[in-house]
């Protein structure tokens, strides 16, 4: 579990994957209830896994020219749920 935190300015990951927080081959993991600010990438990304929950999390983009490419990005494999951000 991922929760209760604040990430703010990561430049983990790249165009393609990745992000402040990457979840990637994992079961079972839930990220709530963090605040994900001004990632170059994504806020949270997940790559081949299955059953996660991304839920209740702020993720913004506060730069005057915004660099984020997208809040949250899955590669579309496993069953994951994402709530409302």
């Amino acid at each position: 579990m991922i929760t209760g935190n604040i990430f703010n300015d990561c430049w983990l990951g790249n165009r393609e994957s990745g992000g402040a927080i990457t979840l990637s081959k994992c079961e079972e993991v839930a990220v709530t209830n963090n605040q994900i600010l001004d990632s170059l990438y994504r806020g949270v990304s997940i790559e081949n896994s299955n059953r996660c929950r991304v839920g209740s999390n702020t993720i913004l983009d506060r730069r005057s020219e915004p660099k984020m490419i997208e809040a949250i990005g899955t590669d579309g494999k496993g069953e994951n749920q994402i709530e409302g951000v």
